[in-house]
């Protein structure tokens, strides 16, 4: 039988290639791109305000672009400004841009860092503030009134150790996720800072247990992207260097018994380099890598492992540090483990059971995109249009594409809208 074709939209912007995506949260269609020259290694960078037009060739169009002097490596809109975005650079600084205004020069600039910037985040709930990460080790938290940073974070270590991403819960304002090249992803609370409040080992052998009699552990394996769930405030993906796409469950008391429901959902042929989970699904994770693809995953198979998994579990809601009220009580109550200040916890995230292993719907992706020609670095879904997806890729290309559920590798052939 023929190969089911789908139609996507692209755009090309010859001599610069891009690292990521950020879709605005006020116009349906509009979304920034971060890009740079020379594979973004070195040289010019520049932040891409693009829009869905169906009356362009590609159906894509760029309605206008910032130049800074090195690559952008991450963009962000500003939650309480919808005309102004702010770019990650190669050097250290962050600058922000409004497309109000005629001048494509920075409206402002923060520049703490010492070494790239590789993420930034804007804080949906507390709308006032945005984190950055970078290469130098430390995680910065700012808001738009002060070009001073309001708190610096460094959950891995105080060495230079690359932190790839950091991310703001979209559930509790003061949660943070991060990942880095030491093999953890870590959250934190922003309100006690020097509190590391989940440490998850992503190690190189699958199904390890750790044993207290014995000196070994696996090598750590980069993590190179991670996500929350926009539903469950418990659970979280992450795309890592050795090519899987993981799943953690952050809850139980026992960190130790989380073990069974950290589990490999995804693959790629070579490092898995962003993971996103969609903002209209509890169940569907998209991830791209450095095979040149772009997958989406479809997690209901493992519905049924977490409700037994919870059943096994006393669960405790997560007790605000700053109230003294009975969480039980308490409505807004999410349901998280009372970590003591200071603890350290290390969960060894590999395969689960057989019973996970062997079900034929975590053989393949629910969808896959490959026409790209070069690693596809970075990845966002649609906040307004449930089902679609654009990627970005060193090859100069911009993809948007529907995610259709009866698309299975080999089955699904992608071709351009103005072909």
């Amino acid at each position: 039988m023929a190969a089911q074709t789908y139609p996507y939209l692209r755009h090309k912007t010859p001599g610069f290639m891009h690292n990521n995506i950020s879709f605005n949260p006020f116009f349906t269609g509009r979304f920034a791109v971060a890009s740079g020259t020379n594979f973004t290694l070195v040289g010019n960078g520049r932040v891409h305000i693009m829009s869905t037009d169906r009356d362009r060739p590609g159906g894509i169009g760029v309605e206008r672009f910032f130049e800074t002097r090195d690559c952008v490596y991450d963009v962000a809109w500003n939650e309480e400004n919808e005309n102004q975005v702010v770019a990650s650079c190669g050097d250290g600084s962050m600058r922000m841009f409004d497309m109000t205004i005629e001048d494509t020069l920075p409206v402002l600039t923060w520049h703490e860092h010492v070494g790239e910037v590789v993420s930034v985040d804007w804080n949906n709930i507390d709308k006032a503030l945005f984190v950055s990460g970078s290469w130098d080790g430390s995680i910065k938290l700012w808001n738009t009134y002060r070009t001073a940073s309001l708190l610096t974070i460094r959950p891995h270590g105080d060495g230079p150790v690359h932190i790839n991403q950091t991310i703001f819960s979209p559930h509790q304002p003061s949660m943070l996720a991060t990942c880095s090249e030491d093999g953890t992803m870590k959250i934190i609370d922003i309100r006690r800072p020097r509190s590391v409040v989940l440490s998850a080992l992503i190690n190189s052998v699958s199904d390890y247990s750790p044993n207290p009699q014995s000196s070994y552990r696996p090598p750590p394996i980069e993590v190179l992207s991670c996500d929350w769930n926009k539903y469950n405030p418990s659970v979280l993906a992450t795309a890592s260097a050795d090519g899987k796409v993981r799943l953690i469950d952050v809850r139980g008391p026992d960190l130790s018994s989380l073990r069974p429901y950290d589990t490999e959902i995804g693959w790629h042929g070579l490092a898995a380099k962003k993971v996103a989970w969609s903002p209209h699904s509890q169940t569907l994770v998209a991830s791209t890598g450095y095979d040149m693809c772009t997958r989406v995953w479809d997690t209901t198979y493992l519905s049924h492992s977490t409700r037994q998994l919870q059943s096994e579990r006393s669960q405790t809601p997560y007790r605000n540090p700053d109230s003294n009220s009975d969480p039980t009580r308490n409505p807004t109550a999410v349901p998280r483990p009372h970590i003591e200040t200071n603890s350290h916890h290390e969960v060894y995230a590999g395969s689960a059971s057989e019973r996970i292993a062997n079900n034929p719907l975590a053989k393949a992706p629910l969808f896959q995109h490959t026409p790209h020609t070069e690693f596809i670095m970075g990845m966002a879904w649609s906040l307004f249009e449930p089902g679609y997806l654009v990627d970005a890729s060193w090859d100069q290309e911009i993809h948007m594409m529907p995610v259709h559920h009866q698309n299975r590798p080999g089955q699904s052939v992608g071709q351009p809208q103005d072909a």
